[in-house]
């Protein structure tokens, strides 16, 4: 089991709970919560960062 899984389980968690203050991003949350990686589970964060400041 990579270390990695363990940071993502945590902050999987985190974003279960705070997936309703970001509307319209959908489906970037559903990649946040398959990422299997750090370097993915970042890339989809940003996303969803961006697109709540655009907004």
């Amino acid at each position: 089991m990579s270390p990695d899984i363990n940071v993502l389980n945590k902050m999987r968690e985190l974003w279960s709970y705070w997936q309703g203050l970001f509307d319209g991003c959908e489906r970037d949350i559903k990649r946040l919560m398959k990422a299997k990686k750090y370097a993915e589970y970042e890339e989809s964060v940003n996303l969803i960062l961006q697109t709540k400041k655009s907004l």
